[in-house]
């Protein structure tokens, strides 16, 4: 099993990116994608988290099973773990929890959006 690229979020407190986990040999590993505007590059971390909360609330995300951010710039793929064959809905809402559990992170300061990484240019 590969290691998973780096994800768009760091520590508040500067370093690498945080490492994304590997999903178990029982588990299967989805990405929600969202897409971002290039006017959003002025946004702030935190903003950004929730539009991608809204959007994947909204059905608005969409499912793969390679993480995009790291073949496109403007867009943040979030991990998702579960069975094989999942059904989207499933995946959206699991991602929803997760795109949450990261907006909570950004707001109580421990985190952030990387946004050297996320707004790069090709």
């Amino acid at each position: 099993m590969s290691i998973v690229p780096p994800s768009m979020f760091r520590y508040n407190f500067g370093g690498e990116a945080l490492p994304e986990y590997e999903a178990s040999s029982h588990e299967a590993t989805y990405y929600v994608t969202v897409i971002f505007k290039p006017i959003q590059t002025s946004w702030d971390g935190c903003a950004l988290m929730k539009f991608m909360v809204k959007q994947i609330a909204n059905g608005k995300a969409f499912v793969t099973e390679e993480p995009v951010q790291n073949i496109s710039p403007l867009c943040i793929s979030l991990p998702v773990y579960g069975f094989d064959d999942a059904a989207a809905p499933l995946v959206l809402a699991s991602a929803l929890s997760v795109a949450r559990s990261r907006l909570q992170e950004i707001e109580a300061g421990f985190i952030v959006i990387d946004k050297d990484r996320l707004f790069r240019s090709d």
